[in-house]
């Protein structure tokens, strides 16, 4: 689980296809500020709000291998070395809960279409698939590139 409040940003190192695994999925190795020392092998990081596990680690750096379903849903299949990406470490149970409790489990890809300066706050209008927008709540929160948002107006393709 994760709050959607980005941790750290960090940068593709590689982009691997096909490299193993038991289905041939894409290895990518990120670079980090994180001390990796902490990070288990089997750890789930968030990358871009999309639940990855870390399968090798050395200083500053880690991989995970990624589903062609995952690259389909996720910006991932679009990365490719120097691509700067959101991360969050997984919560543990003494971490404080400062966004949305979000699962990391990626839907789809939405597109914002609009920003609007309100008061010092942002006011961002996005469209994204229908089986998405019609599953959200007014109040309900949603990941966009692992910040969490929280839903004004749900409507027929768009959110806000």
């Amino acid at each position: 689980m994760f709050t959607g409040i980005i941790t750290d940003i960090g940068t593709v190192k590689s982009v691997t296809r096909g490299t193993g695994g038991e289905w041939g999925d894409t290895r990518m190795d990120v670079e980090c500020a994180y001390d990796t020392d902490t990070i288990d092998i089997g750890a789930s990081i968030s990358h871009a709000g999309a639940c990855m596990t870390v399968i090798e680690k050395g200083p500053g750096w880690y991989a995970f291998e990624v589903s062609d379903e995952s690259l389909d849903k996720t910006t991932m299949g679009k990365w490719n070395a120097g691509t700067k990406i959101n991360l969050e470490r997984a919560l543990t149970g003494a971490d404080e809960l400062g966004g949305h409790l979000v699962t990391g489990h990626v839907d789809g890809v939405g597109t914002l279409t609009a920003r609007t300066e309100i008061a010092g706050s942002l006011k961002l209008d996005f469209t994204a698939p229908d089986h998405i927008v019609s599953g959200m709540a007014p109040k309900g929160s949603i990941t966009g590139a692992v910040e969490s948002l929280t839903v004004m107006e749900p409507a027929a393709s768009t959110f806000r």
